[in-house]
């Protein structure tokens, strides 16, 4: 096909990322083109969506998954299922940390990291799928979720706020059950983290796991353990004859 000077410059930039052009019409950025990449995948993209993927599509799907897999594959070696367990999870918009208890015992902690520089819709997608993997290969019976609170930024509020609403459906459909949503403030009342600034609380959070569980974690997978900490700990208050606290509980 003959090309002006604007395709020829589109159809080289896309041969630096590995990308053969096939057909389809060139005007802008956003064109629509036929692709093939050097797996002999092909695909329909725009040269703005090669540029924003580095590459193919396809190519970075199959890489999103095995790099899910690998953040969660030593679940498969957790002990076999002997009574309820909860998934606690610390949810965040790059680290989101974990934590698995059962029967009130924590089995397995660990971090979700997504990469920062791929789109915020794409990272929310890609949390929701690894949580996902993890209520099915570790056979969770609840969730709690930490809620949603102001810190001074109204994007991060309402980025959070989505990503809660994303995990809410997904442990609903899941697990046929609404996750029990903990407000940072509660969760840190029951384990007692104190301190002026969130760095100060994030730092007693993980002096509090250590005690508590003899484990040096990070924040993120600290706040998780709390969560669920709580969780299990309201549980319990709530099985009890004739108790007077709040009806809401995880299991």
């Amino acid at each position: 096909m003959a090309l002006g000077k604007r395709a020829l410059a589109a159809k080289e930039e896309l041969e630096n990322f590995g990308i053969t052009w096939i057909d389809g019409e060139y005007k802008t950025l956003d064109s629509i083109l036929n692709l093939r990449c050097a797996e002999n995948h092909t695909f329909l993209a725009s040269v703005k969506d090669v540029r924003k993927t580095k590459g193919c599509t396809i190519c970075l799907e199959e890489s999103k998954k095995q790099e899910s897999d690998k953040r969660i594959e030593y679940l498969n070696d957790l002990p076999k299922k002997v009574g309820k367990r909860l998934l606690s999870i610390d949810q965040a918009t790059i680290n989101s940390g974990y934590a698995i208890y059962e029967d009130g015992t924590l089995i397995a902690c660990g971090l979700i990291a997504l990469d920062e520089n791929i789109e915020m819709v794409d990272r929310m997608t890609e949390l929701e799928s690894t949580i996902y993997s993890i209520i099915k290969i570790a056979e969770i019976d609840a969730v709690a979720l930490e809620g949603v609170q102001y810190q001074g930024n109204p994007k991060t509020l309402i980025d959070l706020a989505k990503l809660l609403g994303i995990l809410e459906q997904l442990v609903i459909r899941t697990i046929k059950k609404k996750p029990l949503v903990v407000l940072a403030a509660t969760w840190k009342s029951t384990c007692q983290i104190k301190g002026k600034r969130r760095i100060e609380q994030k730092s007693n959070a993980q002096k509090f796991v250590k005690q508590q569980f003899g484990k040096d974690v990070s924040s993120d997978v600290a706040d998780a353990i709390c969560i669920g900490f709580h969780a299990n700990k309201i549980s319990a208050i709530n099985s009890k004859p004739k108790s007077l606290a709040s009806k809401i509980k995880a299991f």
